[in-house]
Protein backbone atom coordinates (compact mmCIF):
# COMPACT_ATOMS: atom_id res chain seq x y z
CA UNK A 1 0.00 0.00 0.00
CA UNK A 2 0.97 3.44 -0.30
CA UNK A 3 1.70 5.70 2.75
CA UNK A 4 -1.20 7.55 2.02
CA UNK A 5 -3.26 7.88 5.08
CA UNK A 6 -6.36 6.17 5.38
CA UNK A 7 -9.19 9.00 4.13
CA UNK A 8 -11.75 9.86 6.72
CA UNK A 9 -15.50 10.47 6.45
CA UNK A 10 -14.68 14.95 6.94
CA UNK A 11 -12.18 14.64 3.57
CA UNK A 12 -14.62 12.43 1.24
CA UNK A 13 -17.83 13.58 2.20
CA UNK A 14 -20.59 11.12 3.29
CA UNK A 15 -19.46 7.93 1.91
CA UNK A 16 -21.86 5.32 3.44
CA UNK A 17 -19.44 2.35 2.83
CA UNK A 18 -16.24 4.16 3.65
CA UNK A 19 -14.08 1.50 6.59
CA UNK A 20 -16.19 -1.60 4.83
CA UNK A 21 -13.36 -2.07 2.02
CA UNK A 22 -9.97 -1.46 3.08
CA UNK A 23 -8.51 -1.67 -0.16
CA UNK A 24 -10.89 0.71 -2.02
CA UNK A 25 -11.27 3.28 0.24
CA UNK A 26 -7.02 3.94 0.05
CA UNK A 27 -7.21 4.61 -3.68
CA UNK A 28 -8.30 8.26 -4.44
CA UNK A 29 -6.77 8.64 -7.86
CA UNK A 30 -5.54 6.51 -10.65
CA UNK A 31 -1.92 7.07 -9.45
CA UNK A 32 -2.71 4.81 -6.18
CA UNK A 33 -2.77 1.83 -8.01
CA UNK A 34 0.97 1.97 -9.25
CA UNK A 35 2.32 0.68 -5.85
CA UNK A 36 -0.41 -1.83 -5.09
CA UNK A 37 0.66 -5.53 -5.43
CA UNK A 38 -0.75 -8.63 -7.88
CA UNK A 39 -2.56 -9.97 -4.90
CA UNK A 40 -3.72 -6.24 -3.35
CA UNK A 41 -5.12 -5.33 -6.87
CA UNK A 42 -7.08 -8.40 -6.76
CA UNK A 43 -8.45 -8.03 -3.30
CA UNK A 44 -9.11 -4.49 -4.54
CA UNK A 45 -11.42 -5.78 -7.73
CA UNK A 46 -13.45 -7.96 -5.23
CA UNK A 47 -14.27 -5.07 -3.20
CA UNK A 48 -15.26 -3.25 -6.27
CA UNK A 49 -17.39 -5.88 -7.32
CA UNK A 50 -18.70 -5.72 -3.82
CA UNK A 51 -19.38 -2.59 -3.84
CA UNK A 52 -21.21 -2.26 -7.10
CA UNK A 53 -23.22 -5.17 -6.83
CA UNK A 54 -24.12 -3.54 -3.15
CA UNK A 55 -25.17 -0.34 -4.56
CA UNK A 56 -26.91 -1.47 -7.36
CA UNK A 57 -28.99 -3.60 -5.18
CA UNK A 58 -30.40 -0.70 -2.77
CA UNK A 59 -30.88 1.45 -5.73
CA UNK A 60 -32.87 -1.15 -7.73
CA UNK A 61 -30.73 -0.65 -10.68
CA UNK A 62 -29.50 -2.94 -12.92
CA UNK A 63 -26.22 -4.93 -13.19
CA UNK A 64 -26.08 -6.50 -16.58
Amino acid sequence: MTDTPSPDAESWGSIPTLGRFAHLDRVRYPHDLRNLSVEQLKALADELRAETIDTVSTTSGHLG
